[in-house]
Parts: C-alpha cells; sequence; structure tokens
C-alpha cells in the first residue's frame, strides 16, 4: 500500500460526510458533536473535526481517522478498512502486504463466501438440492430471492464441505478456526457442521459472509436451527441477519422493523417491508442496538414471545431506550403466530400492524389489563407484580412517572402507594436485575496538573492570538509534568510567539511530528467539548486563570524542593550552600506571591 494511495483517499474521503452516514451529528463551533456510537451515553461527547478529519470520543476515549473509524464501527481490521474506504472513494488499491492477523481474518472471510457458494450451487445446480429448493419453493420464494440472500443446502454427506476447501488450498487447522467443520473425537478427521439444512448465510453490513444459520427441513432432525459458532468474524450478538440489504431503507425510513428469524425477515422484506432485520433470538443486545443506531432512532418490534414474562426480552427493551432508541410494538391477530405466516396468508394485515404498532409500555398494560380482572384484589396484586419490574427497569423517569400514574388509577390506588411497592420490591430484589455496565472502555482520572495542562494546551487554539502569545511568554516546558506534553507546548510556543495571524490549526498540524499529533488531536477537540459555549472573554478569563494556577504549582514544588534541600544543608552544616537556598527561596516565593495576587 502505497503512501499515495492512503493519502488520496483521506482527501476523497471527508469525515463529516462519512461519520453522518452512521449517526446524526450536530455543528458545535468549528467541529460537529454527536451521541458516540461505540458505548451508551445521554450527553453527547463524540467530537469530529473537519478541518483535521479526525474523531475523538471523551467518554470512552475511541479516537481516529477515517480509517480508524470504518474499522471500530464495521469490525474490519486496517486492510478491511482500506478496501470499503477506496471502493466508496473510487481509488484502484495496488498489492499490499498484510500482517498474519490481518490474514487469518482475510482467510476466515474467504473461506465463508467460498461455503456460501458451494451451499447455493447445491440448492440450485445439483440434485442433491432438490428437496430444499422445493421446500423454499412453497414458502413462496424464487430462484432470484435465493440468489438476493444468497441461500443454500448443506448436504447430509460427513464432509463435503471440509473436502471442497481443502482442495481449495485451506489448512484444516484454519477450517476448524471457520466453525465450518469439527473435529473428531480423539483429534482424528473432522465432520461437517451443518448437514441436510438450509443455510442461511449471515452478512455484516459490508455484505461479507461472516456465519451462517441452518434450518432443518425434516421436522424430525434437531436442532430447528444452528448457528455458526464465535469466530474472530463471527459474533452472534454483534450481526442483524439482512441489516447489509435493509439498512439504506432503515435509514430512509427512520424505522428499523425488527423480528425474530430469518424467514420473518425475508418474506416481509421481498413483499416490501424493506426496513427489517432478524436478530436470531428474542433478546436484543447492546451491540445489535449501537448497529440500529447508526441508521435510526426508532424501533418497532414483531416477537414470538410473551415479553411481560420473558426477563431477556424485557432487557433488551430497557437496553433500546437507554440507547436512545424509541420502542413500539408490532401485535398481530391471532391465529397468526409470526411475520413469515401473516405476509404470506394476510399482507394486509402485516402493513396494518407495522401502521398501528404501538408503544411497548402501552402494550404490556393492554395485555395485563386483558389478563386480569382488577375488581379482584389478588389479580391486583398479580397485575402489580407483573408490571413492577417493567417500570423499574423504564429509565427516563418523565415515561416511568407517567406509566405509575396510569397503573396506579387501574389500581385505584394512590401514586405513593404503588411507588412504596415499587421500591419495597426493588429492595427485596424482585425487580429487573440491576443494569449491566455497558461502557466497558473507562477514561482514566486525571491529576489536578494534568487538568490544568490540558486546559491550557486546547485553550491556545480557540483564545485570539494576542491571548495565547501572552500564555506561552509567561510558561515554560519545567511546567509541564509530561514528556509528551512538554514537548507539544515547546512547538505550540515556537509556532504561536512569531506569529502575526491567526492560527492555522491544520498548517500546524501537519508540520508537528507524529507523536505529537494524536495529543493534539485530543485538545483540539476538547476544546469545542468543554468551552464552545463560552465567549471570547470568558475564554480568555479560564486561560489566564490557568496559567496562572500552572505557575502557583510549579513554584510550589520549587518550594518544596527547596525546602528539602535546605533541611539537607542544615543538618550538614553547608552554610554556603544553605545561604544560597534560602536566597532561592525567597526569590521563589516573591513570584509565588505575584501571581497569587493576580
Amino acid at each position: 500500500m502505497a503512501d499515495k494511495e492512503l493519502n488520496e483517499i483521506k482527501q476523497k474521503v471527508d469525515i463529516i460526510d462519512l461519520i453522518s452516514g452512521y449517526l446524526p451529528l450536530k455543528k458545535a463551533g468549528r467541529n460537529y458533536r454527536g451521541l458516540c456510537p461505540f458505548h451508551n451515553e445521554k450527553t453527547p461527547s463524540f467530537m469530529v473535526s473537519q478541518e483535521l478529519q479526525i474523531f475523538k470520543c471523551f467518554g470512552c476515549g475511541e479516537g481516529g481517522d477515517v480509517f480508524s473509524f470504518v474499522q471500530k464501527i464495521e469490525g474490519l481490521d486496517f486492510v478491511g478498512s482500506l478496501r470499503l474506504l477506496a471502493e466508496r472513494s473510487g481509488v484502484k488499491l495496488t498489492e499490499q502486504k498484510i500482517t498474519p492477523q490481518q490474514s487469518r481474518r482475510e482467510r476466515l472471510l474467504q473461506i465463508h463466501s467460498l461455503a456460501t457458494e458451494f451451499f447455493h450451487f447445491l440448492l440450485l445446480e445439483h440434485a442433491v438440492g432438490k428437496t430444499a429448493l422445493a421446500y423454499l419453493t412453497e414458502r413462496g420464494l424464487t430462484k432470484e430471492n435465493i440468489k438476493k440472500f444468497g441461500l443454500g443446502y448443506s448436504p447430509r454427506s460427513w464432509d463435503s464441505l471440509g473436502n471442497f476447501l481443502l482442495k481449495k488450498g485451506y489448512s484444516l487447522s484454519e477450517l476448524l478456526s471457520s466453525g465450518l467443520v469439527v473435529q473428531k473425537e480423539g483429534g482424528r478427521g473432522f465432520y461437517d457442521r451443518f448437514r441436510g439444512r438450509v443455510m442461511f448465510p449471515i452478512r455484516n453490513v459490508g455484505g461479507q459472509t461472516v456465519g451462517f444459520s441452518g434450518r432443518v427441513i425434516d421436522p424430525k432432525d434437531e436442532p430447528k436451527y444452528l448457528n455458526s459458532p464465535e469466530t474472530d468474524i463471527f459474533k452472534k450478538s454483534e450481526v442483524l441477519f439482512g441489516i447489509d440489504l435493509a439498512r439504506g431503507a432503515v435509514k430512509k425510513e427512520n424505522l428499523a422493523i425488527v423480528v425474530e428469524g430469518q424467514m420473518d425477515m425475508i418474506t416481509p422484506f421481498l413483499a416490501g417491508t424493506k426496513n427489517i432485520v432478524a436478530c436470531l433470538g428474542t433478546a436484543l443486545s447492546w451491540p445489535q442496538l449501537q448497529l440500529l443506531r447508526r441508521f435510526t432512532e426508532n424501533v418497532s418490534l414483531s416477537f414470538d414471545t410473551d415479553l411481560a414474562g420473558d426477563t431477556a426480552a424485557r432487557r433488551g427493551i430497557e437496553l433500546a431506550e437507554e440507547a436512545g432508541l424509541t420502542v413500539r410494538l408490532i401485535t398481530l391477530p391471532s391465529p397468526l403466530k409470526d411475520p413469515d405466516e401473516c405476509v404470506r396468508t394476510k399482507p394486509e394485515v402485516w402493513r396494518r400492524a407495522v401502521k398501528e404498532a404501538e408503544s411497548v409500555y402501552d402494550f404490556l398494560f393492554s395485555s395485563a389489563e386483558r389478563k386480569y380482572d382488577l375488581k379482584d384484589p389478588v389479580a391486583k396484586k398479580k397485575f402489580a407484580a407483573g408490571l413492577l419490574p417493567v417500570l423499574s427497569g423504564i429509565a427516563n423517569e418523565i415515561i416511568r412517572s407517567h406509566y405509575i400514574k396510569k397503573a396506579a388509577n387501574l389500581l385505584s390506588v394512590t401514586e405513593e402507594i404503588f411507588i412504596k411497592e415499587l421500591l419495597r420490591q426493588k429492595r427485596s430484589g424482585i425487580a429487573l436485575s440491576p443494569k449491566a455496565e455497558v461502557n466497558s472502555g473507562k477514561v482514566p482520572v486525571r491529576t489536578r496538573q494534568e487538568i490544568l495542562e490540558e486546559t491550557i494546551l486546547s485553550l491556545l487554539f480557540l483564545v485570539p492570538l494576542a491571548a495565547a502569545q501572552a500564555s506561552v511568554e509567561a510558561l515554560a516546558e519545567p511546567d509541564f509534568s509530561g514528556n509528551l506534553t512538554q514537548a507539544l507546548f515547546s512547538a505550540i510556543k515556537k509556532y504561536l510567539l512569531p506569529r502575526k495571524a491567526p492560527v492555522e490549526i491544520k498548517a500546524f498540524y501537519d508540520k508537528i511530528d507524529e507523536s505529537l499529533q494524536a495529543s493534539l488531536s485530543h485538545l483540539y477537540l476538547l476544546t469545542e467539548k468543554d468551552y464552545s459555549g463560552l465567549s471570547e472573554e470568558g475564554l480568555c478569563g479560564l486561560l489566564a486563570e490557568s496559567t496562572s494556577v500552572l505557575k502557583q504549582e510549579t513554584y510550589k514544588r520549587k518550594l518544596r524542593e527547596i525546602s528539602v534541600g535546605i533541611k539537607e544543608a542544615e543538618r550538614a552544616g553547608a552554610e554556603g550552600d544553605l545561604k544560597k537556598l534560602q536566597e532561592q527561596f525567597k526569590e521563589v516565593s516573591v513570584k509565588l506571591k505575584k501571581y497569587e495576587q493576580t
């Protein structure tokens, strides 16, 4: 990979346009701000600079350029991000050397791509797939539909896929790592994981196959569905079936319809509901919700489960609310059991159900009302017991207060009594389990010295030139505690003092050593996050105050050092050294007092 190609991609891919395709960004001074897609937050701390073409989250610490962003959000390695951005920008890449780790991931993707072709060929072109093809045809799928989703068939043979891939040059070790073959007990030989199943390729956002879900044709076979095990490229909780095909429609409609199984996604999609995905299970995970949040703020669920009694499903809804998503439920009338059946038999009912999706909490209330006779005290107790865990899990206090009032009215009790019971159940552990820690990334706690240094260095790029020059003239490298901050201050001072025109951040960024650029990026975006609301006068005042305090810290530290020297000189009886140290103590004390009075 030539530097020329890297630079060409950077020039053609604007970071604001790129990130805006995943999450909403709002202008914040010279930069842009949004909710971080990499951790749970309610107050935006994710900053993006168009000038420097960088991003930084001050909540979880993630940051970098366009390549870093694509790697993190798409789950790609550097090579994968290069290819995606090269395709986006129209840059043709030359041959490149890749690391062993990159090669491992790349080969796993190649194995899955070949497996997809293998299964697909057997389904459409080989006699062995005749029964599976008939099964899918009966479900209303045409060959064109099958091709669109890359569906296939895994034969009942014990090792046909494994032998096919071995002949293609992949090692048994690689096949075992892919999860597509399983080693026999005792370590001799292998067998194919999927046998006698209709195969649904599970693709990432970019359309690459990362895993499979296989469905039996014979109802006597078990289990009904079999998924790939977790591998270096597949984590079930991080993918959504159909997201590669649905993401455009989800963004356009500002709504994601989430169903359980593959056919529940495929049948409505082919009938015109393009903004639909499947979560491969009833419980929505945090990574899946973060994936959806890139494209929409609204989710409608169509699950074949008792949400009032399913803790995992309720937890998924609770997480969705924490992620800032609005959740609604699609209710299908009896005896229709799932979206697949509904669309195949009564498509107009499906369309109406999607349109009339109701708030998840309204649904739970109406379900409970239908289930219990609220004139019966025992039924009232059961009604409350079912709703209390749900209400305790509502993160938004306004929404929770609304439904507490509604529940109290239905039970003919005061809100105080209902809240008292809610708190009692929380204390007794009956309510929903405590929320899991979503943000695993921890930003280290900074010392007062580090905060002062960071404040000063960041403000130097936000205040008028004269104020910045006054600050750097007052300070020196020893005022800063770390090698990086000292080096960065030195470079800033050298750049600022001779200037007569306003600061040009991009020109300065390009001049400094690469080792300093990351620190500068952090500080530059920090200014907009923390200080963009201050007036020019307020910014200058904050810089002057921070500069004064940092100088005071330097002099106090110097006085402590001199005090230690004085005690040692006194113990040693070194009169000459003692006198010099006492004079130094006096000089530094005068300087300290000067700053304390400013």
